[in-house]
């Protein structure tokens, strides 16, 4: 049956001994049609009615008779179109309905919303009743589900929601409640809800403007770059479904991080660590939702420069041992020696020294270390300068550690400490003698190897005070110079984080032994060796007539009484001090 055409084809197999074949159609109100067929099998009948069913035969003819007829079929023309369409209203509810058609099996009606939705129904009846309404729709970021409810449509014994995206993704669900649950939606979809009633007698179908959007997608390919020139860490990725914007997050090792909010497909950072290794994720964002973080990447910064960088150079051999302390991320360093002319020397190694043959001693050799990863080299150390000295010693019973100190020109100091019998004395200045000690030190004290020596004093004659004077002690952290006369009976001090001070307030005509201390936070050195300084002795007056004579009682009385045998009343009881009496010298 061609319901468009509304004609109906007619085929049979051909049967031996027949040139020509007649079909005939009878309707149901009995009125028969016929078509002449010819040995190719078939023949065409137009014009039929709608809403019939027409019973179908077909006889064979040689020309002189007719076999008998095929059995009967059954068919159906197209159904005849409804007539006296009419819509119903009430307070609550409205409808469709029509007459019914002859040769109709079931009804769809077709209709559109005030907003432009499609509406339809499918019903056995001759009536539509109104869809269910109010149909929201609610997405969980979380569990990438969608609850859809509505309201309760008039006869409907169930319901079914279906979502569809504009690339094809479909999600539905159904139930005889006035909610349902949409699962396994696709990432980055908008899906367009349709809800679908179902009564006994028909199903509506109704395109709803409701929609929702799921989360972004997971970005992917992710892919890190490391720009060691400027130090710069950097990462791609492509996106399945355009998000919103994008969060790039890098985690160091030591749970730092450096976030990246973007609305591209790129990401650079200009304040990472040097020597760290990052790990990065990607997270899509959009107004409502975020996606899960992407497969993660790591970003590898350039080593940090090497530190503490010390040489010593063998002037027998010519050799300078370097060594440094390792930086963060390299795994192996290059050490550079470059000499006045500009001439460079190098060595490579995975530890923390090496060794450079031929280099001239008298020369200023720069000293610069790199370390190196498969990325990137660091940016050079500090420079040194290849002037150095090695210093050894035995091991002192109940020492943990030692401190190495060199005084020089100018107060010029260096010193190293170590826990072993050796150490490295960096940064010497070229064609001075230094004086080098060692210290002792455990968990209790320190023990200097020297004490503050070439101890000088002077006496200040005006202010009755002695300048003293020494050399610095090693591992001396301040000084007490300490006056004591010679009978005991009188103390002076002074302290000075220097290598002076004055012993002040000393008595007249006393000797005073003078000695010093080096000091540091726990500890006393063994005293220096002693000098002396003697005070003037203290002056006195006394009146002879008119005269007033000045006596130094350092005098022997048998001096003073020879010298003034005139005054023979004179008596130590006529001595008396001058108004301001000081020390001679």
């Amino acid at each position: 049956m061609d319901c468009e055409a509304n004609s109906l084809i007619i085929s049979w197999s051909e049967s031996a001994g027949a040139d020509s074949y007649i079909a005939t159609l009878q309707d149901s109100d009995s009125q028969s049609t016929t078509c002449q067929g010819t040995t190719e099998g078939s023949c065409n009948v137009t014009g039929l009615s709608c809403g019939q069913i027409y019973h179908v035969s077909v006889v064979s003819s040689d020309g002189y008779c007719n076999s008998p007829p095929t059995n009967v079929l059954d068919t159906h023309s197209e159904p005849c179109i409804p007539e006296r369409i009419t819509t119903v209203y009430t307070m609550t509810i409205g409808q469709v309905q029509w007459d019914k058609a002859a040769g109709a099996d079931n009804y769809t009606v077709r209709g559109e919303t005030e907003q432009g939705l499609p509406v339809s129904c499918t019903t056995r009846d001759n009536f539509c009743p109104c869809t269910a309404s109010n149909v929201v729709a609610s997405y969980d970021c979380d569990n990438n589900t969608a609850e859809v409810s509505w309201s309760h449509g008039e006869g409907a014994s169930s319901y079914m929601v279906t979502a569809v995206s504009p690339d094809g993704y479909r999600a539905s669900c159904e139930t005889n409640e006035l909610q349902c649950e949409l699962l396994e939606l696709e990432c980055g979809q908008t899906y367009n809800i349709t809800l679908t009633t179902v009564s006994n007698q028909c199903e509506i179908e109704t395109h709803t403007n409701v929609s929702f959007s799921t989360r972004p997608c997971i970005p992917e390919q992710v892919q890190s770059y490391t720009r060691c020139e400027n130090s710069l860490g950097s990462i791609s990725w492509t996106m399945y479904a355009k998000a919103e914007s994008y969060l790039a997050i890098a985690v160091a090792e030591d749970g730092h991080t450096h976030e990246c909010t973007t609305n591209t497909t790129k990401c650079t950072w200009n304040d990472l660590h040097c020597g760290e290794i990052y790990t990065v994720n990607v997270i899509a964002l959009d107004y409502q939702c975020t996606s899960m973080p992407s497969n993660s990447t790591t970003i590898r910064m350039e080593p940090c420069p090497p530190t503490d960088v010390r040489s010593v150079l063998n002037c027998l051999s010519n050799i300078a041992l370097l060594s440094w302390t390792g930086s963060a991320g390299a795994e192996f360093y290059t050490a550079t020696v470059t000499a006045e002319d500009g001439h460079t020397m190098s060595c490579a190694s995975d530890s923390e020294q090496c060794a450079i043959p031929n280099i001239q001693c008298g020369k200023s050799n720069i000293v610069t270390v790199v370390g190196s990863n498969r990325i990137c080299d660091s940016d050079p150390s500090k420079a040194g300068i290849l002037q150095s000295a090695l210093v050894e010693w035995q091991p002192s019973r109940g020492a943990d550690s030692y401190i190495v100190q060199a005084f020089g020109v100018e107060e010029h100091e260096t010193n190293c400490s170590t826990n072993s019998q050796s150490c490295i004395l960096p940064d010497l200045m070229c064609g001075f003698t230094y004086n080098v000690s060692v210290i002792a030190i455990n968990s209790v004290c320190n023990v200097s190897q020297s004490e503050p020596t070439n101890v000088r004093a002077s006496l200040r004659c005006q202010t009755n005070s002695a300048a003293v004077t020494w050399e610095r002690a090693s591992g001396a952290l301040s000084y007490v110079a300490v006056g004591v006369t010679t009978d005991g009976g009188h103390r002076a001090e002074c302290n000075n984080t220097m290598t002076y001070c004055d012993l002040s307030n000393l008595q007249c005509g006393q000797t005073y032994n003078v000695s010093v201390f080096g000091l540091d936070e726990s500890c006393s050195s063994v005293e220096s060796n002693k000098t002396y300084v003697r005070t003037g002795m203290s002056s006195r007056s006394i009146t002879v007539g008119s005269y007033e004579v000045i006596w130094w009682l350092d005098l022997l009385r048998e001096y003073v009484l020879s010298t003034f045998a005139f005054v023979t009343s004179l008596s130590l009881s006529s001595l008396s001090p001058m108004p301001t009496s000081e020390c001679g010298c």
